[in-house]
């Protein structure tokens, strides 16, 4: 199962990370840019726990 926040849906994005030199040859290599997430203990409305991922951004929606 990928990590993804359970509330917005964001998930690992992907990119080139360019070096200081800006070289054209071998100056960019494939990266990943990951969300900061962080496992929560979530409450349904039956009562029901659950953990699940969350970003901090909606962690911060959500207090």
């Amino acid at each position: 199962m990928p990590k993804v926040c359970s509330v917005c849906g964001k998930g690992k994005l992907r990119g080139k990370q360019i070096s200081h030199s800006h070289s054209h040859v071998s100056g960019r290599t494939n990266k990943a840019f990951k969300p900061n997430l962080q496992k929560v203990k979530l409450e349904d409305e039956n009562g029901t726990v659950r953990t699940d991922y969350v970003c901090t951004k909606c962690l911060k929606k959500v207090n």
